[in-house]
């Protein structure tokens, strides 16, 4: 298969256009930077660049490639984001998606190793110095935007009256050790704050099992009575979250 032309191309490109697609459990951004090349007068060398951001994995670059079909790609988005109300498909700054795409690269070359258990992509690693390259294209200036769900920081009181709050709440009513129960939201709200960008109440299939098969075993020396009631107090914490954040009617 011939190589796009753009892939080869000397020149100075130009960022025509950055978006971001994201999902309503803020599991992951898909950044799709589009770009040209300056004095050319047609769409024939545009391209894009994609790369995954996983927030379940520390928030790095997890995925990464690159696609000479932007219009297709793009429809493509705008689409399943129409069809799918837990998807969110939208503009962002150039500066943004600089500083989130840097950021994510940053995090990968700090975690994303596969003995870490925190592997990427095949893909990323071959177009990493491309990626590396088209970033820089996109101007400076912002910080990076604030993961989906996003909160003020939490002190150790607030982490303290949160899980008050969930404590009391009709979602852990049916919690029959309270004892073990309060130590096993304090191990959620503290997973949440300090692994997860500040966001404790951010719910998702995929972080409560990282949580609970990868997280809490390696970082955790569970009670007898722990081990009993955490799968019950993640489960009410999920219900109780749920509802904070909106999702309990998706």
């Amino acid at each position: 298969m011939a190589k796009p032309r753009w892939a080869e191309r000397l020149g100075v490109v130009r960022p025509t256009g950055c978006y971001v697609s994201r999902d309503a459990y803020g599991d992951q951004d898909t950044v799709v930077c589009t770009f040209g090349y300056r004095g050319a007068d047609n769409d024939e060398d545009r391209h894009a660049l994609v790369m995954v951001v996983d927030y379940n994995m520390r928030g790095i670059a997890r995925d990464a490639w690159v696609s000479s079909h932007v219009d297709k790609l793009l429809d493509q988005a705008r689409t399943e984001a129409g069809a799918n109300p837990m998807l969110r498909f939208e503009e962002i700054e150039p500066q943004q998606a600089r500083a989130l795409l840097e950021s994510a690269m940053k995090a990968t070359a700090e975690y994303g190793d596969r003995r870490s258990n925190v592997p990427v992509s095949d893909s990323y690693s071959a177009y990493h110095a491309f990626a590396r390259a088209r970033i820089k294209a996109l101007p400076p200036g912002r910080k990076r935007p604030a993961p989906l769900h996003s909160e003020a920081p939490y002190s150790r009181d607030r982490r303290a009256m949160l899980a008050a709050e969930f404590l009391s709440s009709d979602a852990a009513e049916h919690l029959s050790d309270p004892s073990a129960a309060s130590r096993c939201a304090d191990h959620i709200i503290d997973y949440g704050c300090d692994q997860d960008f500040g966001r404790p109440l951010r719910v998702s299939p995929t972080k409560c099992q990282t949580f609970l098969l990868d997280w809490l075993p390696r970082k955790v020396l569970l009670t007898p009575a722990e081990q009993e009631a955490v799968p019950y107090v993640l489960g009410a914490w999920a219900r109780f979250a749920a509802r904070r954040n909106g999702l309990a009617d998706r």
